[in-house]
């Protein structure tokens, strides 16, 4: 059993790990996923170690892993060592799952036949958590410069960039300069059909592989491709889980498209409908946020006009995400409420 031990004893790390505002119930099965880097590993480290476990965390990416092995000798190791959790980490399949609580940890989108957890990179109030800064405003240009991913904050700044480049290289791998081309759309109305035109322009790629990979990474959680409101059939908005995402691939930089995609990452786990030619719409809540980093008080006004002109919907909260502004109006029977960043994520 030397690689099952050559695990245990190294399934707890001594280190402080972060809170995140996900959680784990103890005693069941569950399947984590989310993108690579998101911080799955830290998250379940910090669970575990909450909650005392006696844990046996199985790397599934480790050369030496052996499937057939552990399946056939994990039953009696974990009567020998009464463990009471175990950990695969990086599954790519449920080979195996023993009759005690399991983690299954991905970082891709398997079919599952338990509750699945959906990690994703850092929102604002967990980034306030990771960054040593107590001046919201110091934190909200920290987190606009170098981005959600966990590990980030905790690292140098000379190095942030060139890990940055690293995660993406990790992570896409052969497919980097397909990701990257697609990242031109952030925060733009486009259709899988249109986009691949677009790439094969650059790109030597067939049709039946990019469709795949474009599906691949909403299931994944690394593209959102959210609809238009009313019209299904509309080309959709494309937002990404690293609003920085298209910073890095490309020259061109849209201050206005990256900060709706910070934006929209806060309200991600909502039902979403774009409208136009601005906004974000919550029918549940009959809300419309709206992402408007600059401006009077005059020209924010004027715009949720030609908003509610041009789209019928049941409102009764506008929301107004900006950089600096602050302040409340009616508009009819219509409340507005217009905040900086830093003040809407916290307060939501």
């Amino acid at each position: 059993m030397e690689l099952l031990e050559l695990f245990y004893e190294k399934s707890l790390v001594k280190s402080r790990f972060l809170p995140r505002k996900a959680s784990l119930p103890s005693g069941q099965k569950v399947v984590i996923q989310g993108p690579k880097y998101c911080g799955k590993y830290s998250f379940v480290q910090y669970t575990l170690q909450e909650q005392k476990a006696n844990a046996l965390v199985i790397d599934c990416e480790d050369p030496r892993y052996d499937a057939q092995y552990t399946k056939a000798n994990l039953a009696n190791f974990i009567q020998a060592k009464n463990i009471d959790t175990v950990v695969f980490y990086g599954i790519e399949d449920f080979i195996y799952s023993p009759p005690i609580r399991t983690i299954f940890v991905s970082h891709h989108f398997l079919p599952s036949p338990y509750p699945t957890l959906q990690l994703h990179n850092l929102d604002f109030e967990e980034f306030m958590l990771f960054d040593k800064h107590s001046d919201p405003k110091v934190l909200f240009n920290h987190f606009l410069k170098w981005g959600n991913y966990p590990e980030i904050s905790q690292i140098p700044e000379h190095k942030k960039e060139k890990r940055l480049w690293e995660i993406y290289k990790l992570t896409f791998d052969q497919e980097l300069s397909i990701f990257a081309q697609l990242t031109f759309f952030q925060g733009h109305n486009s259709s899988v059909y249109f986009a691949y035109n677009r790439l094969k322009n650059y790109l030597k790629i067939s049709k039946d592989r990019f469709y795949h990979f474009f599906e691949k990474l909403q299931q994944d959680g690394i593209l959102f491709a959210i609809p238009k409101y009313g019209s299904q059939r509309a080309p959709k908005r494309l937002f990404f889980h690293d609003f920085l995402a298209k910073t890095l691939f490309h020259l061109q930089k849209e201050f206005p498209k990256i900060f709706e995609n910070m934006v929209f990452l806060e309200l991600k786990d909502k039902e979403l409908f774009y409208l136009e030619p601005l906004g974000l719409y919550i029918p549940k809540e009959r809300k419309i946020v709206l992402s408007i980093p600059f401006g009077n008080e005059v020209r924010i006004q004027n715009k949720i006009e030609q908003i509610l002109a041009k789209n019928r919907v049941e409102v009764e909260k506008i929301e107004v995400v900006s950089v600096g502004s602050r302040f409340v109006y009616e508009t009819g029977s219509v409340t507005c409420e217009v905040l900086p960043f830093y003040e809407w994520a916290v307060g939501r």
